[in-house]
């Protein structure tokens, strides 16, 4: 009883050093719950970002099949029972795409339907896509008139009534009520007798879309705007959807010149993908073809296999995912590694304090292990209660993205670890047991040799972790720490993440070993001066070091990750701006609703604009050319000014290659307005018409690089391959694109085109913001405006980068207070020792104003020695593991970003670890300040 009262009495004095350990174990034990469930959040917002940005058609579940099988109402057959048969498919589906997935819905169309009577004054065309919906019902707003009614059945010649949409309707002026004639095939296969050559349409009424971001309108987009195309001398080409009612017959309407087709899909709903079932869902997408929908209909049994692109954006997310842990997980191995060795330290500090206690303790009779268990026993008491309050802020600040999961059993083990290890660490830890630190040398310190040998392997470790990832880089996740973050296939690679460690121990070795060769130099030099500290300092620091591996491996790490850091960040910040020069590629772009000639005057005009040019979009053309017989995206562009104001851009086309799309090398003949054939133009320029027509072609193209052959506008003409140029040019979306000049597509088709894209390049000196303005003010508003800055901004913004840039920044700040908690440790732990010293020196006559000095040759030197060593640190960490991460999914570019260097940045981060230290001596002096000299020298001589 007395020994416990004695431990109570003893434990309970000095609680400050085990306050700071218990902190310490809280912060670190909520720190390790917090990095797998901020990745595992990281990873369904990017799932869901990522999904999000597909559009809902992509990422729908989608399956399609022609006639004759089509719902339509028969005997054998009718929507209700496709409708059904839909419905049990999905249910049928595994458990993880079913419960992420919509209910069905389906659409039947007869495409290309033309509207032959009936056509007012310039409209030159009108074709319709006649459109079972049985959803569109719920989906639309009716602008005008009503939903179509029931048709009459068995009336072949009976008027079918018809819905458009409202821009459709307005500009083919066709009002409510009105008929007009479609043709209708007299026999359809299978059916006996005949109908009439053409059926009445009468428009039922208009809308629009309610939602139009539903799957409805994503996938059947005519549905939702008509296809407009303006000659200005034979007026509108109208290319729309019509909805008609679901019990109208497709059949009769599909012609020679039309065809039927069936598409029917299940949304996919993003919010409902997230860790824990991203694997099996793109594992099951992967296989939807493989287990088609059998439908049966009375026209037999047919196989519809679905597809859907949603796979591709769940595999990518999971990629920079993993990336960006693994850029994680390799940055927080250097810290964690100082996180135990900065526990040690405050273990020591402990034991230090209770030294009394301990002496007491030990000379009633306790051993060495019953001391320890004493010791492991208090280390469990506030070790474990800590680590578990550490868990718990974390599950509370960072919710669980797997529904039904507080937390899962592989976050535990990590916090669980970090309680442990108090108890661990007074167990292994030498137990002084003297009342004088002169008691505490039992021989038990590593010997030169052992020492040696220990550095030798730490050095050999490093050097051998370098070669193998030159040798085969990063390897695949081993597990992510946590069983939802291995099943979506996250994890690390422990080379790679060893690797910061492994370097950071060599460079410690390495500075305990050259820095004293630095220093005694200092201390022989000292030796021939008059003032004590000169002499002292040096000695001082050459005998009882402030250098012990601890601090050293906290400041080399520390700023070998600063360093790493923030050559990481610019990286991917220059990369991501270089990207998004590419994707506008000019000042500002523009691309929407074509614009007539007053509108590119009106651009052309505003103040800050020193160029433009124009590009029109007149979509997918036949080319048949040697090698490349097949639909590209046609552009007809003023190549000269785009060659103007794209250059010093990034993935332009360049102006090389543009200048051999005018035969004779010669670009002209576009006026200020953007159309071409007017002044300006060559004296050639007549005779483009009977010239065959100059293409160059995406990179894509496996052909010659020259050949003669045809390309279809309204007709076929003749046509000539100057070349090619970057598929990822930017211009549009698609990477199979041809391109004319506007002079020669005018000329070939005798009227002139409409651009619906417009680079621009702004005068350096003029506000970029009201040039913008004025741009904006200038063109429709529902077109799209692109700058550099917007569409980096917008990369910058999905869930992966910004993940990445916290976890850099929390992992920059966690380093920085381990350095000065292990700096402030470093000097309580050697103060004693220090401060018998200085007392002495008291007594012989010293003024206390030397005091500070002392302190500071013991920490100075050695922290100026690890900051270089760790900057080379980080430059050889960059140099050696940046090839090795995937920065391409960050940056979204054609290939890896180039190395670069912010010196804002770098400047900053090593201004904050300057001040880190800068706290850390203060704090350290304000320690050694505290000092009672009567009470040290009092238990020196005890």
């Amino acid at each position: 009883m007395m020994l416990a009262a004695l431990l109570r009495r003893q434990f309970g004095r000095h609680r400050g050093p085990t306050v700071l350990l218990a902190v310490f174990v809280l912060i670190v034990a909520g720190l390790l719950a917090l990095w797998p469930r901020a990745i595992l959040s990281m990873h369904t917002a990017s799932l869901q970002h990522g999904l999000a940005q597909l559009g809902p058609g992509d990422r729908a579940l989608v399956g399609s099949w022609a006639e004759p099988r089509l719902p339509e109402r028969t005997a054998a057959f009718s929507p209700e029972s496709f409708q059904s048969q839909l419905d049990a498919y999905r249910d049928q589906l595994p458990p993880e795409l079913r419960d992420a997935t919509g209910d069905p819905a389906w659409t039947a169309a007869a495409t290309g339907v033309p509207v032959v009577s009936g056509l007012p004054d310039r409209v030159r065309s009108l074709t319709l896509d006649l459109t079972l919906a049985p959803s569109a019902a719920g989906a639309l707003e009716v602008v005008d008139g009503r939903l179509p009614a029931e048709p009459r059945r068995g009336d072949d010649a009976a008027p079918v009534e018809v819905m458009l949409p409202a821009t459709a309707a307005e500009t083919a002026q066709w009002e409510v009520g009105e008929e007009r004639l479609v043709p209708q095939a007299p026999q359809v296969f299978g059916e006996t007798g005949e109908r009439p050559p053409q059926r009445p349409l009468v428009l039922a009424g208009t809308y629009r879309p309610a939602d139009p971001g539903a799957v409805l309108w994503s996938l059947d987009t005519a549905l939702a705007e008509p296809a407009l195309a303006f000659d200005p001398d034979l007026g509108w080409d109208v290319d729309t959807g019509a909805l008609v009612h679901p019990d109208v017959l497709l059949r009769p309407f599909a012609t020679a010149n039309a065809s039927v087709t069936v598409r029917q899909w299940m949304p996919l709903d993003a919010s409902r993908v997230h860790t824990g079932n991203a694997a099996a869902l793109e594992q099951q997408l992967r296989g939807l073809g493989a287990a088609p929908m059998a439908l049966e209909s009375d026209a037999g049994r047919h196989l519809i296999p679905f597809t859907s692109r949603a796979q591709d954006a769940v595999s990518e997310a999971t990629r920079i995912t993993a990336t960006t842990q693994q850029a994680l997980a390799l940055l927080a191995s250097g810290p964690l590694g100082v996180s135990l060795a900065a526990a040690a330290l405050a273990v020591r500090l402990v034991l230090g304090r209770r030294r009394t206690a301990l002496a007491l303790v030990a000379s009633r009779g306790a051993s060495g292990p019953q001391l320890r268990a004493i010791l492991a026993l208090e280390g469990l008491a506030y070790g474990l209660p800590a680590a578990a309050l550490g868990a718990a802020a974390a599950v509370v600040l960072v919710p669980s993205t797997v529904p039904g999961t507080l937390i899962g059993p592989g976050q535990l083990w990590l916090p669980l670890a970090a309680g442990l290890t108090p108890a661990a660490l007074f167990c292994l830890t030498h137990i002084p047991t003297g009342l004088r630190h002169g008691d505490d040398g039992d021989g038990t310190g590593p010997s030169a040799r052992l020492r040696a040998a220990l550095e030798g392997l730490v050095v050999l470790a490093a050097a051998a972790a370098v070669v193998l990832l030159y040798q085969r880089g990063a390897s695949g996740p081993t597990g992510a720490g946590d069983d939802a973050g291995a099943a979506a296939g996250l994890g690390v690679d422990p080379l790679l993440a060893a690797t910061p460690l492994l370097l950071g121990l060599a460079l410690t070795v390495v500075v305990l070993r050259l820095y004293p060769v630095v220093l005694r130099r200092w201390a022989v030099r000292g030796r021939a001066s008059t003032g004590l500290i000169g002499f002292l300092g040096p000695e001082r620091g050459l005998r009882a070091p402030g250098a012990t591996v601890v601090p050293l491996l906290a400041l080399v790490v520390g700023v070998s990750v600063l360093v790493f850091s923030g050559l990481l960040l610019a990286t991917v910040r220059d990369g991501i701006a270089e990207t998004a020069r590419a994707e506008v590629g000019a000042d500002v772009k523009y691309r929407g609703t074509p614009l007539d000639p007053d509108q590119v005057r009106a651009l052309r005009g505003i103040e800050g604009v020193q160029a433009l040019a124009v590009v029109s979009d007149v979509g997918a053309r036949a080319v048949d050319l040697p090698g490349a017989r097949r639909n590209y995206r046609f552009l007809a562009a003023d190549t000269r000014a785009l060659a103007e104001v794209q250059a010093g851009f990034p993935g332009a086309i360049g102006a090389e290659r543009l200048s051999r799309l005018f035969p004779d090398g010669t670009v002209g003949g576009v006026d200020d307005a953007g159309t071409a054939g007017a002044e300006g133009a060559s004296d050639e320029d007549a005779d483009l018409a009977t010239r065959p027509v100059p293409v160059l072609l995406s990179d894509r193209f496996d052909g010659a690089l020259s050949g003669e052959g045809t390309v279809r506008f309204d007709r076929y003409y003749p046509a000539v391959l100057v070349g090619t140029g970057p598929q990822d040019a930017g211009i549009v979306p698609a990477v199979d694109w041809a391109m004319v000049d506007v002079a020669n597509y005018n000329a070939v088709r005798g009227s002139q085109t409409r651009p619906s894209i417009v680079y621009f390049r702004l005068d350096p000196a003029a506000d970029r913001a009201e040039v913008l303005a004025a741009i904006r003010d200038a063109v429709p508003g529902s077109s799209v405006l692109a700058t550099p800055d917007g569409e980096a901004a917008r990369i910058l913004d999905q869930p992966a980068v910004t993940g990445l840039s916290a976890g850099l920044w929390a992992i920059v700040g966690v380093v920085a207070l381990l350095a000065l908690l292990t700096l402030v440790l470093t000097a309580l732990v050697t103060g004693p020792a220090r401060n018998q010293l200085v007392a002495l020196l008291r007594t012989l006559g010293m003024p206390a104003t030397q005091d500070p000095r002392l302190v500071l040759w013991e920490l100075v030197p050695p922290s100026l020695a690890a900051l270089a060593s760790g900057a080379v640190g980080g430059a050889a960490l960059t140099a050696v593991v940046l090839p090795r991460l995937d920065l391409q999914g960050y940056t979204r570019g054609a290939g890896p970003p180039a190395l670069s260097v912010d010196p804002w940045l770098m400047l900053g981060f090593l201004g904050l670890f300057a001040v880190v230290l800068g706290a850390s001596l203060a704090a350290a002096l304000w320690a050694a300040r505290r000092q009672q000299l009567a009470t040290v020298l009092r238990i020196g001589q005890g």
